[in-house]
C-alpha cells in the first residue's frame, strides 16, 4: 500500500509538472513589434576558446544587427588575438572568472538588453527566434532563460534536460527557481535597478540573478524554456559530471528564494525517504516494484525514451538514488560562495 501510494505521488508530481510545461507553452507567441536584434549586446566571456570559435561564429557572422561582445578572460591561446583579426571586438576581463566577465560586459555596453551565452553553444534561427518572441509576447518579462541541449555522456545529457524540463515547469506555474546561463538574456534596466538595490556584490550568476529578478519583479518576469535547438557541450569524463553537479549544488545552500527551497526540498526527500518507507512498511518485492514504478514514469516523462538504450534504462532505474546523494555531497561540499545573498557573488 505505501509503494503505491508514493507511486501515485510522484505520478501526480509528474502531472503538475506537465500542467507547468503546458502553461509556459501557452506563453509563448509572436508579439506585434518587438526585434531584439538591434536592441541587444551578446556577451561571450571567453577562456582559451581558439577551438570552438569558428563554430560559435557560424550563426553570429549573419547577425548584423547585433553587438557581440567577446570578454577575454586571461586566455593562454590566441583566442582574443584571432577574433581581432576576424574582426571582432573582444576586450580584456578587468576581474577574473566568468562572473566578474560579464559585469565587465555590462560596463561595455550601452544596449537595452543583454545576452549571456558561452562559446561552445551552438545557436541556431530557431533558437533565437524563440528567445525573441518570448519579450515579444510578456511584456513584463525582465530575464529569460533557454535550456540547451547537452552534446556528451547520455547521463550527463538526459540528467541536465530533466533540470530543465524542472525549471521551466517551474516558471509555467509561476514558481521560477532554476535558470541556464548557457542562453539567457535580461533587461539592461533590471541590472540598473538590481546593482542600486543590493550594492556591490552583483554578480553575472544565472540563478543567482534569476532569483534577484524575481524578488524585485515578481514572478510573471522571469521564463524559461527548453529548446533542444541550442546544443551546448557537456562533460567527457564522469568525475567533471559528478564534481560539476556537486558545485551547482552547493551553491544552494545561500539560495533565498522560497521556490527552489521548497521545491529542492520536496525533490530530495521524496528520493531519500519514499525508498525507505516502502522498504519498512512492505519489504523488498515492494521497493522493487516502486523502483521500477518510478523509473517507467522517469522514463516516459523526461524523454528518456527519445534516447532509447541500455544506458537510458539503467538511468532510470538508478536515479532515485543518485538524487538524494548529488544534494547531499553539495550540501556538505565546502565550495565557497561568498557574499552570495539574493545577487551573489562568488
Amino acid at each position: 500500500m505505501t509503494a503505491l501510494l508514493l507511486a501515485l505521488a510522484w505520478l501526480l508530481w509528474l502531472l503538475l509538472l506537465g500542467y507547468g510545461l503546458y502553461r509556459s507553452k501557452k506563453s509563448t507567441g509572436k508579439g506585434s513589434s518587438f526585434v531584439l536584434e538591434n536592441q541587444c549586446t551578446v556577451l561571450v566571456p571567453i577562456r582559451n576558446e581558439r577551438e570552438v570559435l569558428p563554430a560559435f561564429l557560424n550563426f553570429w557572422k549573419s547577425q548584423k544587427q547585433i553587438e557581440l561582445l567577446f570578454i577575454d578572460d586571461h586566455s593562454e591561446d590566441d583566442s582574443a588575438v584571432w577574433l581581432k583579426k576576424e574582426g571582432f571586438t573582444c576586450i580584456k576581463n578587468e576581474g577574473k572568472g566568468k562572473k566578474a566577465a560579464l559585469r565587465t560586459g555590462w560596463k561595455h555596453s550601452q544596449r537595452p538588453f543583454l545576452v549571456h551565452t558561452d562559446a561552445d553553444v551552438l545557436w541556431t534561427p530557431k533558437a533565437w527566434q524563440q528567445l525573441n518572441d518570448s519579450f515579444a509576447a510578456i511584456p513584463e518579462l525582465r530575464l529569460c532563460s533557454l535550456w540547451p541541449q547537452v552534446q556528451g555522456k547520455w547521463a550527463d545529457a538526459l540528467d541536465f534536460s530533466a533540470m530543465g524540463l524542472h525549471a521551466q515547469a517551474a516558471t509555467g506555474l509561476r514558481l521560477p527557481f532554476l535558470a541556464s546561463g548557457a542562453a539567457l538574456c535580461v533587461a539592461r534596466a533590471a541590472i540598473t535597478d538590481l546593482g542600486a538595490a543590493l550594492g556591490p556584490s552583483n554578480s553575472g550568476d544565472d540563478v543567482f540573478l534569476l532569483h534577484a529578478v524575481v524578488a524585485n519583479y515578481g514572478p510573471k518576469s522571469v521564463a524559461v524554456f527548453d529548446c533542444p535547438e541550442l546544443k551546448t557541450h557537456g562533460k567527457d569524463r564522469w568525475l567533471a559530471i559528478w564534481r560539476q553537479r556537486i558545485r551547482w549544488v552547493s551553491k544552494s545552500k545561500h539560495y533565498q528564494n522560497h521556490a527552489a527551497q521548497s521545491i529542492s526540498l520536496w525533490i530530495w526527500l521524496f528520493h531519500a525517504f519514499a525508498p525507505v518507507a516502502v522498504w519498512a512498511s512492505n519489504g523488498w518485492w515492494a521497493l522493487l516494484v516502486f523502483v521500477a514504478a518510478k523509473a517507467c514514469l522517469d522514463f516516459l516523462f523526461f524523454g528518456w525514451a527519445k534516447e532509447f538504450s541500455l544506458g537510458t534504462v539503467a538511468l532510470s532505474l538508478v536515479y532515485w538514488l543518485y538524487l538524494p546523494w548529488i544534494p547531499l555531497m553539495g550540501w556538505l561540499s565546502k565550495a565557497s560562495w561568498h557574499k552570495a545573498k539574493a545577487f551573489g557573488d562568488n
